[in-house]
């Protein structure tokens, strides 16, 4: 009977031992997530009967870390170059099991969702290895959802093609996929290639038309000035600058156009990728492929 008691005893204690590790394990992740500096950003903590990790991004965007709570030491995890050069490796994020890590070759950070990129990849937490989930124009990171949108593009000279959206969980499971037929850089309904090529054609056709009528009507005419934001035109620039620009927004607050310096011309060329328009008006509508998505040309001085 004492034996029995003595083993009882001798059992309940360890369990309380081991409990008691458990929640001290617990306790000290949580203390080293709140201790992490502002220049850090807490990804994911592994708590279970064998592990007892938190992992982080550090201020340097090209690695992050494994910080051991049960051995209080820390892993450098080095992620594997991208094949561009110009692109650095961001860990975005995790999900339940992988960490999402972005190649991208903008320079800040901080604040950004929208992200050129050149491949995404994943890294196990089970294997600790990493795995290519896709290569990519362009991504959209969605922290809230745990979701990354990725674009893939395949156009002509014209801007014209097709856009493929895939979406990933941070996980890597394919969440949904579409086509999207563009023209011009702009969604447009799906059609056949043969007429997206006619309406390019057309197009072309219809920029030399105007920009001989507008040759030839600015050879007789007084001058006019130019808002370079919407390319609204005015014969006055006082007029010009005194109204409201609906596309020179600061927040809910409208400005006022903005001149456009450049002098009147037949040929107007996007200082961002070079393609050239006949007036400034058809050029700010249209979406750049050098830019952020979603925004404009912008005519060069």
């Amino acid at each position: 009977m004492k034996q029995l008691f003595s083993f009882i005893t001798v059992t309940a204690f360890a369990a309380i031992v081991l409990f008691s590790c458990k929640k001290d394990y617990q306790k000290a992740s949580t203390e080293f997530i709140r201790n992490l500096p502002d220049s850090c950003e807490f990804l994911i903590a592994v708590d279970n009967d064998t592990e007892h990790l938190v992992y982080y991004r550090g201020p340097q965007t090209k690695s992050f870390f494994c910080y051991n709570v049960e051995t209080e030491s820390l892993e450098e995890i080095n992620v594997p170059e991208a094949e561009s050069q110009d692109c650095i490796p961001i860990a975005m994020g995790a999900g339940v099991d992988h960490i999402l890590v972005v190649y991208s070759d903008i320079d800040d950070i901080s604040s950004a969702s929208t992200y050129s990129a050149a491949e995404v990849q994943i890294y196990n937490l089970k294997t600790q290895t990493f795995k290519k989930l896709m290569e990519c124009n362009g991504c959209v990171v969605d922290n809230g959802k745990k979701q990354v949108t990725c674009y893939t593009f395949d156009t002509n000279r014209y801007g014209d093609g097709t856009r493929i959206d895939e979406v990933y969980d941070y996980d890597g499971k394919p969440l949904s996929k579409k086509e999207v037929e563009v023209i011009n850089d702009e969604e447009v309904p799906t059609g056949t290639l043969a007429a997206r090529e006619r309406e390019a054609q057309q197009e072309e056709e219809r920029a030399i038309q105007r920009n001989n009528s507008f040759f030839n009507y600015n050879q007789s005419s007084q001058p006019h000035f130019y808002c370079e934001l919407c390319g609204a035109e005015y014969s006055n620039p006082k007029d010009l600058l005194n109204n409201s620009c609906l596309k020179n927004k600061v927040g809910s607050t409208i400005g006022r156009h903005v001149l456009y310096e450049g002098g009147e011309k037949s040929i107007y060329t996007c200082r961002y990728c070079g393609k050239q328009y006949s007036s400034i008006k058809d050029m700010v509508f249209n979406s750049c492929p050098r830019r952020e998505f979603g925004e404009k040309h912008a005519p060069a001085r």
